[in-house]
């Protein structure tokens, strides 16, 4: 956490999460982050996650507080196949996937990734009542810390793979 977030507890109930609803929020989102280790999620968010939502392949939420954006959870529908979820269904189900979950590093370990998955492990649930959502994937990096938040949460480890040489693990 930066200073300034050290020495004041963020109020989680000011937190805000809201869907991205226009190419105007993104304008300024991140604009003050200058981290390039994490640079290309603020780029990802910016492009092929809004072209993604215009062409109805996936929906991004903004978290925000004292009208910062502070992070982002993106998610989109999936198919769980029957062997990884085990003997529940003769065929494979439908599930939320998490194409990206991002906190800014100043509002890191301060509540608000697990504000933004619990957001969307609600939506799960609401879909399985409606039309059947079997649960929620997240292909992960493989840094042991986003592992573990994953864990904490219940996800378990079902394969690992690597794209673009980088190694991500998909968990459910």
């Amino acid at each position: 956490l930066s200073t300034k977030m050290a020495e004041e507890k963020i109020d989680l109930a000011s937190v805000e999460i809201v869907p991205l609803s226009s190419k105007q929020m993104l304008r300024r989102a991140f604009s003050s982050f200058n981290d390039p280790k994490f640079q290309h999620l603020i780029t990802w968010l910016k492009t092929i996650a809004w072209y993604s939502q215009q062409g109805k392949v996936s929906k991004t939420y903004l978290a925000t507080y004292q009208n910062e954006k502070i992070g982002y959870i993106t998610i989109l529908s999936g198919v769980l196949k029957r062997e990884v979820e085990g003997l529940h269904s003769p065929n494979d189900s439908q599930a939320l996937l998490i194409g990206k979950l991002y906190v800014s590093p100043e509002y890191r370990r301060s509540g608000i990734g697990k504000k933004l998955l619990s957001f969307v492990l609600g939506m799960a649930a609401s879909l399985d009542e409606m039309i059947g959502c079997s649960g929620l994937m997240v292909d992960s990096n493989s840094d042991v810390n986003t592992v573990r938040f994953y864990k904490n949460f219940g996800f378990e480890e079902i394969a690992k793979e690597k794209d673009d040489g980088e190694e991500t693990v998909k968990m459910f």
